[in-house]
């Protein structure tokens, strides 16, 4: 494969722009990479939601819980449950500051409604040293499992990039898959129909290279958060989902939202769902 990677001089460029809320380290980025593939970090293994590849889970992002706007997940789980979702998916953000106290919240809320749930990990979730806190609560920050027929990749755009190395090991993972259905995961979108700079990934180079990677493989949704509001889109075979409604901290003109995922062997539905 041909990697079109701008590397060190892109992010340098991009820490002279003023945007809030974003760290585009680049040294913090590999370290937290290289610590995901030293096997020291465990990682969350598969689900088995029924057993007939006929199930539904709900993709959520930025429930940044410990915030004033972070108790709309809870709503957000007891919906899910209600509604018989077998499982959940949190596209990052998942605290407001990277706290202890926040990060046991989260996980309280779906042990008390009993539904199971896998995150990638945002930038919110890496203030105040953060990081160690999720490796040591929630498990690694790239990974893979499976749920029935559905392959789900979770990877690490917390610091607004991707890298070289976490791009090849998405290409080797899915490479070996044999679910005929791959869901990825991500903080950053890739693509974001509203702005064109501090809502998506830092890399326009490395957006190029992830699609490319979806296009060939076959992904069926790209699911992100970031941009606190909703947004779809259909590039390829590939369904990008921008869904980070899972607050009451939402940007102008959207609404709180959350995604209802249905696979039904062969097909795979989305359906946007506003609490």
């Amino acid at each position: 494969m041909r990697w079109i990677y701008a590397g060190t001089a892109l992010v340098a460029a991009a820490l002279s722009l003023p945007v809030a809320c974003t760290n585009f380290d680049l040294e913090m980025h590999n370290k937290r990479v290289s610590e995901n593939f030293s096997g020291e970090i465990t990682a969350p293994g598969d689900l088995d939601p029924a057993g007939t590849n006929n199930f539904t889970f709900i993709i959520m992002g930025d429930t940044h819980i410990g915030s004033p706007g972070g108790e709309v997940m809870r709503r957000i789980v007891e919906a899910g449950v209600a509604a018989g979702d077998a499982f959940a998916v949190i596209a990052g953000d998942v605290t407001q500051g990277g706290l202890d106290g926040e990060f046991a919240q989260f996980k309280t809320v779906f042990s008390n409604n009993s539904l199971p749930f896998r995150a990638a990990i945002g930038n919110h979730d890496l203030y105040f040293g953060g990081w160690e806190r999720f490796r040591q609560q929630l498990g690694r920050s790239i990974y893979s499992f499976n749920a029935d027929n559905v392959h789900f990749v979770m990877i690490d755009s917390g610091n607004g990039i991707l890298g070289k190395r976490q791009l090849q090991w998405l290409e080797d993972d899915l490479r070996v898959n044999t679910r005929p259905h791959v869901v990825i995961v991500t903080h950053f979108p890739p693509w974001n129909g509203h702005f064109s700079s501090i809502y998506k990934m830092s890399s326009e180079e490395e957006a190029a290279v992830l699609k490319d990677i979806a296009f060939r493989h076959g992904v069926d949704i790209i699911a992100a958060g970031h941009y606190h509001g909703f947004a779809e889109k259909d590039i390829g075979r590939t369904k990008y989902i921008v869904t980070g409604g899972a607050n009451d901290l939402i940007d102008l003109g959207q609404r709180m939202n959350y995604v209802r995922v249905r696979v039904a062997g062969d097909a795979m539905t989305i359906e946007v769902v506003y609490p």
